[in-house]
């Protein structure tokens, strides 16, 4: 299961970037439902149908079209959590907090969630960062990733490292004022 979230997020990108239509004919396009709310938990392959159908109307890969979700995502995760942002100093600062600080204010929110685990440690070449979840979004968690640096007007390179799997991933991270 999904939290409605996400769908909320994937409708915002669209209508964001592409307007109404284009998520109109998303919907159509998936033979999914469409009506979904924040806190409602939904069908994760709801989810698949609706990026598989944006992937093919934007012309981008599904991997990209899950890297715009996560990536429009964030801001509105940081808005429903109580202002965030002032919180931080940082992009770098914001991203190593999520389990300490943001995962427990989502699960908060929304009791039933399970939001995929992060381990970082820096070295000199960024910030290293091992992505783990049962759901293997790890594009996803890439577009998280670069909202981060769009909240603190951040540039942010994210580079999958070798041996990666959409469900346990090392990604060398870096941060640069934009």
């Amino acid at each position: 299961m999904l939290k409605g979230v996400v769908f909320n997020a994937a409708e915002d990108a669209v209508t964001a970037l592409h307007g109404a239509e284009a998520w109109d004919s998303i919907l159509n396009d998936s033979g999914v439902n469409g009506a979904y709310t924040a806190l409602g938990n939904y069908e994760e392959q709801d989810m698949v149908a609706i990026v598989d159908a944006a992937a093919t109307l934007l012309e981008e890969s599904v991997d990209d079209t899950w890297r715009i979700i996560g990536r429009h995502m964030l801001p509105q995760l940081t808005r429903r959590l109580g202002n965030v942002n002032p919180t931080f100093a940082s992009a770098k600062e914001l991203l190593t907090s999520v389990n300490d600080i943001i995962h427990p204010e989502v699960k908060m929110l929304y009791p039933d969630a399970v939001p995929p685990t992060f381990e970082f440690s820096d070295t000199n070449e960024g910030l290293l960062v091992h992505y783990l979840s049962d759901r293997g979004l790890l594009p996803l968690a890439e577009g998280l990733i670069a909202g981060c640096g769009d909240l603190f007007d951040e540039h942010v390179e994210i580079e999958v490292l070798p041996d990666s799997s959409p469900s346990d991933a090392w990604l060398r991270v870096t941060f640069t004022k934009a």
